[in-house]
């Protein structure tokens, strides 16, 4: 609303507005040992290169991790481009047809993640954290593949629902994973 009646330029103070609110808000934050009837954990000092060393046979998963990241950062950059090209370049002009489709299939995308996130305990009970993550790394490439070769909008929202077995999957667990793998001195540096 804003936007509309001052213009673009609202958009600068806006985001210095809302960075200036999120960094008040983490000072406001209390430190993990001063809560009140918490017993403090013990964390390690270790250095990253000396974490990486203790720890070599993690970074390959690491790597592995890094690379699905950069992937998905991509295909969501580009996610208009991708739905402009089966589209075609007539219907893509058009006025609020990608941010349309791009909207909806964001939003199935949240709607997925959140139930298979939830239920990510009951999941684990049923299967190994290793299992879990090789899978969700599996259904990574194939919605990548997927979101490729897709040629049209209810195909792009099929697509969508992989979410719930790739990212809703993944993030948990690497927590689950950097726990079962990680010394408990370590584990905050690990995750």
């Amino acid at each position: 609303m804003l936007w509309g009646m001052v213009g673009s330029g609202v958009y600068l103070y806006y985001i210095i507005g809302f960075a200036a609110l999120v960094l008040v808000s983490v000072r406001l934050m209390p430190t993990p040992g001063r809560l009140a009837g918490q017993e403090k954990e013990e964390v390690s000092q270790i250095s990253y290169g000396a974490f990486i060393r203790k720890y070599s046979q993690l970074m390959i998963i690491v790597g592995a991790m890094v690379l699905i990241y950069f992937c998905h950062m991509l295909v969501n950059t580009y996610f208009a481009k991708v739905i402009g090209n089966f589209l075609g370049p007539d219907a893509a002009s058009v006025t609020g047809a990608v941010e349309s489709i791009q909207g909806t299939t964001i939003f199935i995308q949240a709607m997925v993640e959140l139930p298979a996130m939830f239920l990510f305990a009951k999941v684990l009970e049923r299967f190994d954290v290793n299992k879990i993550l090789v899978f969700s790394l599996v259904m990574f490439v194939v919605k990548f593949a997927l979101t490729l070769v897709c040629g049209s909008a209810p195909m792009l929202y099929a697509i969508s629902v992989l979410q719930m077995f790739s990212y809703a999957l993944f993030l948990p667990a690497t927590v689950y994973f950097a726990n079962k793998y990680v010394e408990g001195a370590d584990r905050n540096k690990g995750q």
